[in-house]
């Protein structure tokens, strides 16, 4: 009963959804935490491959990346749209800066980017034999990590890291601010 059910499998649910009856506030920390941890290190994987980059070993590795973490992400946008009690405003508050800085962290992993960008240049190179759509995919998550300043020095990086987190709970107070006026 006690069991994270972020920690389990959810094969034997219908359509394989989250077991909302199950899932509380308190569940969402450690789950985040795991998922943030395993993202990296699949993040990892693709700097730490020592062929050459191609969209097979750094595009598709880096879309399927953070799988648990995204699993965890979508379940806590349903509940925090739909639940304003003051247990999960509280989770919220706690874990958007956290979850803002890991995305940024993750935009700005060490060598990372470098890998990108070394498909990103080789992208209309007929000897790359990749697809329309793949082409597209490779430029939308180029200009992804440029917009979440890759390019940035490091000083910059932390900066724009620092900016983003603000922002975020900012916003998050701003929708609890909502959802609160709409509960009157």
């Amino acid at each position: 009963e006690n069991e994270n059910p972020f920690f389990g499998d959810w094969s034997s649910q219908p359509f394989n959804l989250p077991p909302f009856d199950r899932i509380k506030p308190s569940h969402f920390p450690p789950a985040f935490e795991e998922g943030m941890k395993r993202h990296i290190e699949d993040l990892k994987a693709i700097v730490d491959n020592t062929e050459e980059p191609t969209f097979e070993n750094v595009l598709i590795p880096y879309d399927q990346a953070g799988a648990s973490l995204s699993r965890t992400s979508a379940v806590f946008g349903n509940m925090c749209s739909s639940l304003n009690t003051d247990e999960t405003k509280e989770v919220q508050t706690a874990m958007v800066p956290l979850l803002s800085r890991h995305r940024s962290a993750t935009y700005t992993m060490p060598g990372l980017f470098e890998k990108i960008q070394a498909v990103y240049n080789l992208r209309l190179d007929s000897a790359s034999n990749l697809t329309d759509e793949q082409v597209r995919l490779v430029e939308r998550v180029h200009m992804d990590f440029t917009r979440a300043g890759a390019n940035f020095g490091e000083e910059e990086k932390k900066e724009y890291a620092e900016i983003q987190a603000q922002l975020a709970s900012l916003q998050t107070q701003f929708q609890q601010n909502v959802m609160k006026d709409e509960e009157t």
